[in-house]
């Protein structure tokens, strides 16, 4: 084998590996968290947005927010400001929007305000997690 066609096996090896690695430290990791079912909301198929903000005491709570297991956001400070998150076509059928709380501010639970909508719909709900046991929430697309 001569030292050229060795130099491109190097290089496709190492365009390999690379990938390989971006792709196990980069994709989306799914959990195994036991939720505490709190609730179920309905909405019509279209473009599915989240919005979640911390409606009672600002007093420095932070969650984690995952949808059928899989991380959206690993940290949100819950403030009276809501935080707008776009989920896009969700796919018709039974989704888990889940809670995890990090912190749960000088007074507990972790309490997110909700607010699903659609183009056409909008539902607001309230979450309670705590450390040792997070929310969900059934969320049906029709």
């Amino acid at each position: 084998m001569n030292k050229k066609k060795r130099i491109i096996i190097v290089v496709v090896l190492m365009l390999i590996a690379a990938l390989l690695i971006y792709f196990l430290c980069c994709r989306k990791k799914t959990a195994n968290i036991k939720y505490n079912l709190q609730g179920a909301t309905t909405l019509n198929y279209g473009d599915i947005k989240l919005t979640i903000w911390d409606n009672n005491t600002e007093d420095g709570d932070s969650v984690k927010v995952y949808l059928d297991d899989k991380i959206i956001r690993d940290t949100i400070g819950l403030l009276y400001e809501p935080l707008t998150l776009n989920f896009g076509k969700l796919s018709k059928g039974e989704h888990l929007l889940g809670v995890v709380a990090i912190n749960e501010g000088t007074t507990s639970p972790a309490s997110a305000t909700i607010g699903l909508s659609n183009e056409t719909e909008k539902n607001e709900f309230e979450m309670n997690a705590t450390k040792d046991s997070a929310a969900s929430w059934k969320i049906i697309i029709k």
